[in-house]
């Protein structure tokens, strides 16, 4: 009989536990109050009262612009670290600028150094412009020419700016009108970004995993910021422009994984799957023998902000992957 553990399943959650540099933002009260402050064109952002949202334009045409909260921390590649965000699109336009419209421009939600965001010369188009950052982007198909189609990313760029992740790519686009629940979890050990989607609160996709690369050198981020980047810097005659609006909803953030340290043992009484557990979520052992279908074999169960234990007391006889899904109440 064979098993494997999977490291994390979806992260279905809202919000994170409290604790040193977490935070969970519902936009439910002025974000003001909470420290969030924005940069560069701030008409760009408005806190939308009535809906308990912050509506977002991003405008390529426009200064580097964020709406941006300090993390109470400063990430490094030694540390783990969890975002999870409600994306919702009314719109978006790409070809905004007729004078750009060769290429994909993106949207984009995630980590900054705000120092280095707000530099002169930080260009997000160039490829080489933009150091220590991590973000999650859409691109939308700018149609024409353009071979591609629709694109989400999900990247990290070291200190330098020369040095980027490989991976974290989808050929997959965002639809207007739908809440799109993105759960970005890094983990240091491993030098992994993984990236997954929910829509309507189901099952969307899962980005390739975001992998540091050899040369990669370190990041330091102290801000998760809303990012509304300019044009400028991309490659001549290959150049894209993008103009959309939305909201960005239920911004959690943690220093931390909500699982952690899988182990995985085989007892006469079944398959035993152990991991570090925080309090203020649910935790469900899923199971599958296909890859194509998960299985819950266990009620969802509190955690303790200790060790966690949840056991299949029915394995199949051949093999099967485990994996532990982590929720909020």
């Amino acid at each position: 009989m064979k098993f494997t553990v999977a490291l994390v399943g979806l992260l279905a959650g809202s919000g994170f536990q409290a604790g040193a540099g977490a935070f969970d933002d519902s936009f439910t009260t002025d974000p003001a109050a909470s420290g969030w402050f924005a940069v560069g064109n701030t008409n760009l952002f408005r806190w939308d009262a009535a809906a308990g949202a912050l509506a977002a334009t991003w405008d390529s045409r426009e200064p580097n612009s964020y709406f941006a909260r300090p993390l109470g921390t400063v990430l490094t590649r030694t540390n783990d670290f969890c975002l999870v965000f409600d994306l919702k699109l009314t719109d978006f336009t790409p070809n905004i600028d007729p004078a750009k419209t060769n290429s994909a421009f993106q949207l984009s939600v995630g980590f900054i150094n705000l120092a280095s965001a707000t530099a002169p010369g930080f260009h997000r188009g160039s490829g080489w412009e933009s150091p220590n950052l991590c973000d999650f982007s859409f691109f939308p198909d700018p149609g024409g020419d353009w071979l591609y189609g629709p694109s989400l990313t999900a990247m990290i760029a070291d200190g330098t700016g020369f040095n980027w992740s490989s991976g974290g790519f989808s050929a997959a686009g965002l639809a207007s009108n739908d809440v799109f629940r993105v759960t970005m979890s890094y983990r240091a050990a491993e030098g992994l970004l993984r990236t997954e989607l929910l829509r309507n609160g189901e099952p969307f996709l899962a980005l390739s995993p975001a992998k540091l690369s050899p040369n990669f050198t370190d990041f330091q981020f102290d801000h998760v910021a809303i990012c509304s980047y300019n044009d400028a810097g991309q490659y001549p005659g290959w150049e894209g422009s993008l103009l959309a609006h939305g909201s960005v909803d239920n911004i959690s953030f943690a220093p931390w994984l909500p699982v952690d340290d899988l182990t995985l043992l085989r007892k006469p009484t079944g398959c035993e799957v152990r991991f570090a557990s925080h309090t203020n979520w649910l935790y469900t052992l899923q199971r599958t023998t296909d890859w194509q279908s998960w299985q819950g074999v266990t009620p969802a169960t509190p955690g303790n902000d200790a060790a966690l234990t949840l056991t299949d007391t029915n394995p199949p006889p051949a093999s099967a992957c485990y994996r532990v899904k982590a929720a909020k109440p």
